[in-house]
């Protein structure tokens, strides 16, 4: 009887576990592809504005034009600031994704955590009541097993007493 109560609380433990390791999977499938997905939409605009902003300089006379006049110099100085600015915005947006993506996890693992323990609870209670049953059936199991040794310990200090002390030896005389 008890162990068809553990095996219907393995049953059940695996009832419940099943949809959340499905959304785990799920979750992690989703979270991988959104992740993907963000980095191609992140280096499709890096190449873009990188594009955009080497047009800015000239090429050929216009270009030298550019570098007497000290044009050039201030569009690359803006250019190397955009650049940084993309950079740090790149890198924000996918920060916000991870932190979002690691929010979804810890609920899903708050889920899983609870679960796992109900079905541990419910496991102990049921070793309990095994052990119980147990007892009241062998009540004097552990008295009995202990009985043999308890036993010989009596019989061998019986006859540590009942051995006469053997004396020592004198010195031997050449």
């Amino acid at each position: 009887m008890l162990q068809r109560t553990r095996d219907e609380a393995r049953q059940a433990k695996m009832r419940d576990m099943t949809p959340l390791d499905t959304e785990r999977l799920a979750m992690t499938t989703r979270h991988r592809l959104e992740r993907d997905r963000l980095d191609t939409g992140l280096l499709a605009r890096t190449r873009r504005e990188a594009i955009e902003r080497s047009s800015r300089l000239q090429n050929g006379l216009a270009g030298l034009w550019q570098t007497i006049s000290g044009k050039a110099a201030k569009i690359i100085e803006q250019n190397q600031r955009e650049a940084w600015d993309a950079l740090r915005r790149d890198r924000a947006q996918r920060q916000e994704m991870i932190e979002a993506q690691r929010a979804d996890r810890q609920r899903l693992e708050l889920q899983i955590a609870e679960c796992r323990e109900r079905h541990f609870a419910r496991q102990a209670e049921i070793f309990r009541e095994l052990a119980a049953a147990r007892s009241q059936l062998q009540p004097s199991a552990n008295e009995t097993a202990q009985e043999p040794f308890k036993r010989a310990a009596a019989q061998s200090r019986e006859e540590d007493t009942r051995t006469p002390q053997r004396e020592q030896p004198s010195q031997l005389q050449p």
